[in-house]
């Protein structure tokens, strides 16, 4: 419903055909986010036993903010299916990798399955027998292992996902954009499902609370830009790098913890330093930390060091 928030007072609804408007969107309030519903279908249906002067243009606040809320809301939840598709197709395309590999060993064994079957040794045709049946064996226990990777990694990412409905991420009062820990949430789920050797680093800006009590929102972000542009710079292409929130950024490399700790403090050298912001430049001042993945703990575990570090840094 569009109301002008300045009009004549003849041309304004009378008090109760606005309180009739307001019950009646109350009734038919559309759910995002059920506790959050809940409060704007009250908010409303308090105006709604009001007879103030000012109740339209309360009531047209109350639709605007709810309406934003509920868009911002719907944006998020479009970011974390694309986030998961995302990691899905990465897993995907890793699999596929890994079933024409399988497919490889298949039609070797199929090979010497053919060359067995001309051999009139016996002694020849039982060995190469036992030599195909290790390498099929072997073969159906890769598979079974992927197929159990695939099932983890499904129920991770459903998971994730009510627990990102339930919990929505945290914003960066400063910083203004969405924190971007989620896609690393996945990639490290996939990668510990997979028993895939990694390393993350955390990075930690250890002046942000002091930078951005100077800054705006605008500049705050660009300065967030910067560093992430610079991060990416520095690790290459191939590494997953970005912000992990408010002052910390990460990412994940594809090698073990020593040559990880290895690249750690040039890495802390080279991102530390002056940054534009838009408006004054800043200098940062930059701590690497090293969470490896360790055999035998699952995703949630890995995922509990990194806030232990966490934790550990802010004291």
């Amino acid at each position: 419903m569009a109301v002008a928030l300045h009009k004549e007072p003849e041309k304004m609804l009378a008090s109760p055909e606005i309180g009739r408007i307001a019950e009646m969107l109350a009734s038919e309030v559309i759910r995002v986010e059920a506790a959050e519903a809940e409060e704007h279908q009250s908010r409303l249906r308090k105006l709604a036993t009001r007879a103030t002067p000012d109740l339209e243009q309360l009531l047209q606040l109350e639709l605007h903010a709810y309406r934003e809320s509920a868009e911002k809301k719907v944006e998020q939840l479009r970011r974390d299916l694309a986030s998961t598709a995302d990691a899905m197709q990465e897993y995907v395309a890793r699999f596929s990798s890994q079933d024409q590999s399988q497919e490889t060993l298949f039609r070797t064994d199929l090979e010497r399955l053919s060359k067995l079957r001309r051999l009139t040794d016996l002694s020849q045709i039982h060995a190469g027998l036992a030599v195909v049946q290790q390498s099929i064996a072997g073969t159906v226990e890769q598979i079974k292992a992927q197929n159990q990777a695939i099932i983890a990694q499904l129920r991770d990412e459903i998971r994730t996902l009510h627990k990102r409905l339930d919990n929505p991420d945290r914003r960066d009062p400063r910083g203004g954009t969405l924190v971007n820990r989620a896609p690393f949430e996945r990639r490290i789920r996939l990668k510990v499902n997979s028993q895939e050797i990694f390393s993350l680093y955390l990075i930690r800006v250890t002046n942000w609370k002091e930078i951005v009590a100077i800054l705006d929102q605008e500049h705050a972000q660009t300065l967030v830009t910067n560093i992430a542009d610079r991060l990416a710079q520095l690790l290459g292409p191939d590494t997953f790098t970005g912000r992990w929130y408010d002052g910390y950024f990460a990412a994940i490399l594809g090698v073990d913890k020593r040559k990880a700790m290895e690249g750690a403090s040039d890495l802390a050298q080279q991102l530390a330093g002056v940054y534009s912001t838009g408006r004054s430049p800043v200098a940062i001042r930059v701590r690497v930390a090293v969470v490896d993945y360790i055999p035998g703990q699952d995703a949630d575990q890995t995922l509990l060091r990194v806030e232990q570090l966490i934790r550990a840094f802010e004291g």
